[in-house]
Protein backbone atom coordinates (compact mmCIF):
# COMPACT_ATOMS: atom_id res chain seq x y z
CA UNK A 1 0.00 0.00 0.00
CA UNK A 2 1.45 3.62 -0.80
CA UNK A 3 1.64 6.34 1.60
CA UNK A 4 2.07 9.77 0.53
CA UNK A 5 2.83 13.14 1.83
CA UNK A 6 2.77 16.43 1.14
CA UNK A 7 4.58 19.84 3.32
CA UNK A 8 2.10 22.52 3.46
CA UNK A 9 3.31 26.03 3.90
CA UNK A 10 2.31 27.66 7.62
CA UNK A 11 2.76 30.78 6.07
CA UNK A 12 0.65 30.73 3.03
CA UNK A 13 -1.18 27.66 2.89
CA UNK A 14 0.46 26.30 -0.33
CA UNK A 15 2.15 22.81 -0.97
CA UNK A 16 6.04 22.94 -1.22
CA UNK A 17 7.78 20.69 -3.06
CA UNK A 18 9.86 18.25 -1.17
CA UNK A 19 13.24 20.25 -3.30
CA UNK A 20 12.00 23.51 -1.87
CA UNK A 21 11.72 22.11 1.74
CA UNK A 22 15.29 20.26 1.08
CA UNK A 23 16.50 23.72 -0.28
CA UNK A 24 14.91 25.66 3.11
CA UNK A 25 16.78 22.78 5.23
CA UNK A 26 19.93 23.00 3.79
CA UNK A 27 20.09 26.63 3.98
CA UNK A 28 19.08 26.47 7.88
CA UNK A 29 22.11 24.11 8.21
CA UNK A 30 24.05 26.45 5.98
CA UNK A 31 25.20 23.95 3.60
CA UNK A 32 25.02 23.37 -0.16
CA UNK A 33 22.01 21.40 -1.49
CA UNK A 34 23.38 17.89 -3.10
CA UNK A 35 21.36 17.55 -6.11
CA UNK A 36 21.42 13.66 -5.86
CA UNK A 37 20.38 13.11 -2.21
CA UNK A 38 18.19 14.68 0.53
CA UNK A 39 19.57 16.69 3.33
CA UNK A 40 20.66 14.08 5.68
CA UNK A 41 18.29 11.34 3.91
CA UNK A 42 15.32 13.47 5.73
CA UNK A 43 12.99 12.10 3.05
CA UNK A 44 13.51 8.48 3.37
CA UNK A 45 13.35 8.66 7.65
CA UNK A 46 10.96 11.81 8.72
CA UNK A 47 9.56 11.71 5.51
CA UNK A 48 8.53 7.99 5.51
CA UNK A 49 7.15 8.44 9.29
CA UNK A 50 4.89 11.58 8.05
CA UNK A 51 3.67 8.88 5.28
CA UNK A 52 2.80 6.65 7.74
CA UNK A 53 0.09 9.51 9.80
CA UNK A 54 2.79 9.35 12.62
CA UNK A 55 1.81 12.99 14.82
CA UNK A 56 5.29 15.00 15.07
CA UNK A 57 5.55 14.66 18.94
CA UNK A 58 6.21 10.55 18.14
CA UNK A 59 8.51 11.60 15.19
CA UNK A 60 10.43 14.07 17.45
CA UNK A 61 10.82 11.65 20.14
CA UNK A 62 12.23 8.86 17.85
CA UNK A 63 14.91 11.51 16.25
CA UNK A 64 15.60 13.37 19.69
CA UNK A 65 19.26 13.30 20.42
CA UNK A 66 20.69 12.71 16.94
CA UNK A 67 21.19 14.99 14.43
CA UNK A 68 17.49 15.13 12.54
CA UNK A 69 16.29 16.19 15.94
CA UNK A 70 16.89 19.96 14.14
CA UNK A 71 15.00 18.87 10.80
CA UNK A 72 12.37 17.52 12.72
CA UNK A 73 12.12 20.62 14.19
CA UNK A 74 12.38 23.06 11.35
CA UNK A 75 9.99 21.25 9.52
CA UNK A 76 7.50 20.97 12.53
CA UNK A 77 7.51 24.89 12.75
CA UNK A 78 7.32 25.74 9.28
CA UNK A 79 4.61 23.04 7.74
CA UNK A 80 1.62 21.17 7.98
CA UNK A 81 1.71 17.96 7.11
CA UNK A 82 -1.44 15.60 4.50
CA UNK A 83 -0.69 12.67 4.76
CA UNK A 84 -2.39 9.14 2.82
CA UNK A 85 -2.10 6.26 1.32
CA UNK A 86 -4.00 4.64 -1.78
CA UNK A 87 -4.91 0.86 -1.37
CA UNK A 88 -3.52 -1.23 -4.55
Amino acid sequence: MPNFFQLIKKTDGQAETLVAVDEALCRMANVDPDPQVYYMGWVDTVGLLLACGRPWEEIRKTYEGSALEEVCAFLQMHYDVRAWYVRG
